[in-house]
């Protein structure tokens, strides 16, 4: 059984996206644990998800954006098999970065755009996963619980968990299953740049690199800080000139 986490802020994407895929999803038996913060309620990503973990029934938790579509109507039920058939598998996801390459066979954003041009057939494993879509056992989740510490903003808490799992010799993967996001999602804001030199911090004794879907890091610290100050300079200088 797989408990589908969703944090929602407005119900009529979450209806038309997630609800309505999920409605046909065939053989696998699922809940779906949704958490309204229409009102801001939560602070970060990690406390919103905290607030239900414990309460989910399924040997799998699914966590994912309510602008998502499943598109393939065995999606729940081919990721359940997955795990069944690869218990190293420490979380799982729609779409990852390895050596600065993408995989996924997500589309996103009106129009339609591939988020890879290559077509996934089989699993592929990398360093992290984008967080529209990633599914944890919920054995590892209780055994090792998101770090709130480290990600107390909305940003890159999935690539905190990946290299977590990295580090413990658990197996970080994309599935290659179809699925729709309306948005795009690769704003850096400084909740991102926060929240990414703790993580950097966490790991930096263990990884040279953090690799995310938008770009790669370094995790050293001062080059990290002199790539944050650059963006963070490049990005005054465009907003002054327009």
């Amino acid at each position: 059984m797989i408990s589908i986490i969703c944090i929602c802020n407005n119900r009529k994407v979450y209806n038309e996206y997630l609800a309505k895929s999920l409605s046909k999803q065939h053989s696998c038996s699922y809940e779906i644990l949704r958490i309204d913060n229409q009102g801001n309620r939560y602070p970060n990503a990690v406390s919103a998800f905290s607030s239900v973990i414990k309460q989910a029934k399924g040997e799998y938790l699914m966590f994912v954006h309510q602008d998502i579509a499943l598109e393939d109507d065995y999606f729940l039920n081919k990721a359940e098999s997955y795990f069944k058939d690869h218990p190293q598998t420490g979380i799982a996801g729609i779409a990852g970065v390895r050596d600065r390459k993408i995989y996924s066979n997500i589309e996103h954003s009106i129009p339609r755009v591939r988020v890879s041009e290559d077509v996934l057939s089989s699993a592929v494993s990398v360093n992290s996963l984008d967080e529209c879509l990633f599914i944890i056992p919920k054995k590892y989740l209780l055994e090792h619980p998101f770090d709130e510490q480290v990600c107390d903003h909305w940003h890159l808490y999935t690539v905190e968990y990946c290299y977590r799992m990295k580090k413990l010799n658990k197996e970080v993967v994309v599935l290659p299953l179809k699925a729709y996001h309306l948005s795009q999602g690769d704003f850096m804001n400084e909740g991102y740049y926060e929240t990414l030199l703790k993580v950097a911090n966490k790991y930096h004794k263990d990884f040279d690199r953090l690799e995310t879907t938008i770009r790669s890091w370094s995790t050293h610290p001062f080059m990290l800080k002199l790539n944050i100050r650059y963006l963070r300079y490049k990005k005054a200088r465009m907003k002054k000139h327009g």
